[in-house]
């Protein structure tokens, strides 16, 4: 590979620290009674309470630094001859370094007494932006059980509306990670980058969360929005780490149960039944223990907990003719297991197993169907194991390696029902789903995805002009996933409602029913077929050419094996097979981490190559190298470490989604057509896979990954022990956006200034030839966002602590696309040239407010709340591309012939207002009992969320409510802890 040459320069230096960035850094410094500099003492840090400890000697300027430490609060003994012992204790974080100073007293003086010495609320030693969250602080918030909700406390992070309960849905956005709203619905982020353990469990479909797991696992999760240093991926969104809890030398353990109610929710105050949510009826049983295996050596820390959802659920008018209840269930079961050992003073070992086996039937979506419901099976689990030796007090050397797996699979819940069969009208007919929606949900399908992440590492301290944190090294990164599917009884139908019985093609085209630029598609499919009997129906004149105009005149009638509809469209299977891609992902790095005097400077080049595979073994394309240079320099401005002045600049890569290597890699697995009825028989006029006619798609030769350069300026200030502020204003830009082309479009004359060429995407003057489409980077394509994040928080001390948050985002782009191959390759009013098509990103929003904070009274109980406000997110005046069944949202075309500016609209401001009561009750021996109740929508604001962005919305009239923010509900919890 071309990437071997600079692997093979990086071990010279040393090996990466890649995904140590799940441990922290501890630099003590010894100084007399005077503050000068005690060469030669012995340094021993440990954690407190856990096993293991790590030993050093002072240098010339009385310094030492522990790296690969797991994070928790640490106790430094010092012992040098003429002193008294000192000992201090500081909390270490992770991908942070804390500095600690040991005060050594002469031997006639009384020995110091053992103090923690205060963690700053903003480091001054860092550029890096981020929050480290920890149960103990969530435990007084309103906010859910699981980390990703724990991302919603971090400034510049969303709150998810209608979150709440065990588990928040989706992803919130940050800075420029966009809330992408494409598809209807609530929108998400895709930016998001999730490690467990420094493993990455981000989903390879969509890239957000894809576990979750007992809170009390949880030892802290650190959110990183900004300044991500080069030892990492880069996230346009955060990247959010979460470190488990491990045994100690005393045994501890919790046992907690929460309920949420469907009788503890308030009235719905709207009478449409199809704006109101699902009540859920949920519960959680979890449990953990964790203690000594041998005292000092070794301890295991375990927690399994299991997830209900169930109940019937009310569906609406929409779903079904008459009042009816559908069955939902949701079960979801959990292990962990973890242990930590210190073989020697040098030398410790921790790994962990984790499991989390989901089942789902029914659908919790009023709206829904029950007819398409489906019953799912999900099982990922992960092994993760690190190894950490000190070589000497400069060199220690970590290595961490991981396997992720996952089997998913998907069956209709209702089989005996046939195929899917939706039944499509004129947009803006006032038809349910249930007549619109008949069959089953369709098909069946296997997901089987593999994940390695090996990663040996090995940190250098020198001390030379200031003192240097030598990092550098290589990470291998390989995940495959293999899918088999097939359609129930071997298709789905689209089919014409039966009032349609007689309708040309061009009248299903002009009253909106179809797309005109799938009208061309089939028109240019059937040119170059004129052997078919499609080609000789349509060709009125028989003069052995085919016009739009004699395309068009054909209508649609027939009923042969439709018992609901018109034949008009249908996909069948061709070959029914295993679709297995794979991507082999190499990095490198380097990194000098130096402190002199009040600057920090660190500075890191990045180097990451990324293959991929199609299911055949062949390489589908294997990318050049790609350079990510980090740059962060912070001033510590009083020398104190009150206040902090940084600089940061940094480019961020993002690979490709599963989803979309599936698209052109699949060369052995399931084959459809797309077929139209023409005449008395079904027409192929496109075939999504590898057949001997056609591919689906290719990447184009000179394919690059997309990436985002970052550029922030950040002050921040310690205002007192307990009082933090911070600001940051930032500039993030995207570059080589990926998106899927018609490889014919673009090149037609009427393409005009927008036609492309196939030189231009590496290929030769043919172009992608015997494919659909071909994925190549958007051109013309570019998003930029401006931002602001203000924050000031106090850290719970004595009787309150909270936060206010107040964050201003200008984001603008002329394409959503994220590597999803939506339309705007397609069609060329898509083209992100056009003029229109530059504007507000959807999705994005302006302004935000967040307040929340707790406050323990003096009878114990806790209070605490959550305060949010937005000003309401971004969206395009819209119509739907085949809403029924591909809902990607396109620039409206006027009446006049002119198009929506992208973005111009605003979705409603709203706010809420949650509250927590807590009250832990001490028992003796140390057991505590902490008795929870959380108020959701305290307020009872049941506002408009989101409004329909579509004009031919099936469901709702352009503008009308889509989402409404839930009614007031409750949930109760106890915890017993020990």
């Amino acid at each position: 590979m071309r990437i071997w040459p600079v692997l093979g320069a990086a071990f010279v230096l040393a090996a990466n620290l890649s995904y140590a960035a799940s441990t922290g850094s501890l630099r003590v410094k010894v100084v007399d009674g005077a503050g000068s500099a005690v060469s030669g003492a012995s340094i021993a840090v440990r954690a407190v309470g856990g096993p293991g400890s790590r030993s050093s000697v002072a240098d010339a300027s009385g310094s030492s630094s522990f790296g690969s430490l797991p994070p928790g609060v640490y106790e430094a003994t010092v012992v040098r001859d003429g002193f008294t012992r000192g000992a201090r204790r500081i909390e270490v974080r992770q991908n942070e370094t804390s500095d600690l100073t040991v005060t050594l007293a002469v031997e006639t003086l009384a020995e110091s007494v053992v103090v923690t010495a205060p963690t700053p609320l903003v480091p001054a030693n860092t550029a890096m932006v981020s929050k480290h969250v920890t149960l103990e602080d969530v435990e007084r918030i309103p906010v859910g059980r699981d980390y990703l909700a724990y991302a919603q406390l971090v400034p510049g992070v969303g709150v998810i509306a209608n979150g709440g309960g065990v588990e928040t849905a989706i992803d919130p956005a940050s800075k420029a990670g966009n809330n992408y709203n494409d598809r209807g619905g609530n929108p998400g982020s895709r930016d998001n980058i999730h490690l467990l353990e420094g493993f990455n469990v981000s989903d390879l479909g969509n890239s957000g969360a894809s576990l979750d797991f007992n809170n009390e696992v949880i030892l802290e999760s650190q959110f990183i929005t900004s300044g991500i240093s080069a030892d990492t991926y880069g996230s346009k969104g955060f990247l959010g780490n979460v470190v488990t809890k491990s045994g100690s030398n005393e045994f501890h353990g919790t046992a907690n149960f929460y309920v949420h109610d469907p009788s503890w929710y308030a009235d719905y105050e709207t009478d449409d039944n199809r704006l109101q949510s699902a009540r859920d009826n949920q519960q959680d049983y979890a449990l953990t223990l964790g203690g000594p295996i041998v005292r000092d050596r070794m301890s295991f820390f375990v927690s399994a907990q299991k997830r209900d959802s169930d109940g019937d659920i009310e569906l609406s008018t929409s779903a079904v003719p008459v009042p009816q209840t559908s069955e939902y269930r949701f079960e979801r079961t959990n292990l962990f297991l973890k242990t930590s050992i210190a073989p020697s003073a040098r030398d410790s070992i921790s790994a962990f197993y984790y499991a989390d086996d989901r089942e789902t039937s029914g659908s919790k979506n009023v709206n829904s169907p029950p007819n398409t419901n489906a019953i799912t099976q999900d099982e990922p689990s992960l092994v993760n194991a690190q190894y950490v030796r000190v070589v000497n007090s400069s060199w220690l050397v970590d290595v961490t390696a991981g396997l992720f797996d996952r089997t998913s699979e998907n069956k209709p819940a209702y089989p005996e029902l046939g195929p899917s069969n939706t039944i499509l009208y004129v947009p803006g007919t006032d038809v349910p789903a249930y007549e619109r929606n008949l069959g089953s949900s369709g098909g069946e399908s296997s997901f089987d995805t593999e994940r390695v992440q090996v990663t040996p590492s090995v940190t250098w301290n020198v001390s030379a002009h200031g003192e240097h944190v030598l990092r550098a090294g290589v990470q291998y990164y390989d995940w495959s996933e293999e899918l088999s599917n097939h359609l129930l009884d071997g298709y789905s139908l689209t089919s014409l409602a039966p009032v349609y019985s007689g309708m040309t093609f061009a009248e299903t085209v002009s009253s909106g029913i179809f797309p005109q630029g799938e009208f061309d598609y089939i028109l240019r499919a059937l040119q170059g077929q004129p052997a078919s009997s499609a080609f000789v129906f349509v060709d009125a004149n028989h003069d052995g050419v085919i016009t739009a105009e004699e395309l068009g005149a054909i209508s649609f009638s027939s009923r042969t094996d439709n018992l609901d509809g018109i034949n008009y469209l249908r996909t069948s299977d061709v070959r029914v097979g295993v679709n297995k891609v794979e991507s082999e992902n190499w990095n490198v790095y380097v990194e000098d981490d130096w402190t002199l005097g009040r600057f920090n400077v660190r500075a890191g080049l990045r180097v990451e190559d990324w293959k991929y595979i199609a299911s055949d073994g062949s390489t589908i394309v294997d990318m050049d190298p790609v350079y990510s240079p980090r740059i962060g320099l912070a001033w510590d401005v009083t020398g104190d470490g009150r206040q902090r002045l940084s600089f940061f600049y940094g480019r961020y890569y993002d690979p490709l989604l599963s989803p979309v290597v599936r698209f052109a890699g699949n060369l052995s697995g399931t084959v459809q057509a797309e077929q139209i009825f023409i005449g008395s028989g079904w027409f192929d006029y496109r075939t999504r896979g590898a057949v001997t006619r056609s591919r689906d798609a290719v990447f184009a030769p000179n394919l690059e990954n997309q990436h985002q350069d970052e550029y922030a300026l950040t002050w921040g200030l310690n205002v007192s022990q307990n009082f933090g502020f911070m600001a940051q204003a930032y500039y993030r830009r995207d570059g080589n956006i990926i998106e899927d082309y018609d490889p014919v479009y673009f090149n037609e004359a009427a393409a005009g200034d927008l036609a492309l060429t196939p030189q231009q995407f590496g290929f030769g003057p043919e172009g992608p030839v015997g494919a659909n489409y071909f994925v190549g980077n958007l051109v013309g394509a570019k998003r930029e966002t401006w931002g602001l994040d203000l924050s000031l928080e106090r850290a719970f001390s004595a009787t309150w602590g909270g936060s206010i948050q107040y964050s201003w985002k200008n984001a603008k782009g002329n394409s959503n696309s994220d590597g999803n191959t939506d339309l705007q390759g397609d069609f060329l009013n898509l083209d992100p040239r056009l003029d229109y098509m530059w504007g507000y990103l959807p999705g994005s929003v302006d302004h935000q407010l967040k307040l929340f904070g707790s406050y323990r009274t003096p009878i114990g109980l806790e209070i605490g709340t959550l305060i949010y406000w937005a000003s309401g997110a971004h969206y395009t005046e819209a119509d739907i591309f085949r809403p029924t069944s591909y809902g990607i949202i396109m620039n409206h075309k006027r009446p006049d012939g002119s198009y929506a500016r992208t973005g111009d609209e605003t979705q409603p401001r709203y706010y809420t207002v949650d509250l927590r009561l807590r009250y832990p009750w001490e028992l003796p021996r140390g057991v505590v009992i902490d008795i929870f109740a959380d108020v959701y929508n305290l307020l009872d604001n049941q506002d408009t969320l989101l409004v329909e962005e579509g004009y031919n919305s099936p469901d709702f009239a352009y503008g009308a409510p889509r989402v409404l923010l839930e009614p007031r509900r409750w949930e109760l919890g106890i915890r017993v802890r020990m």
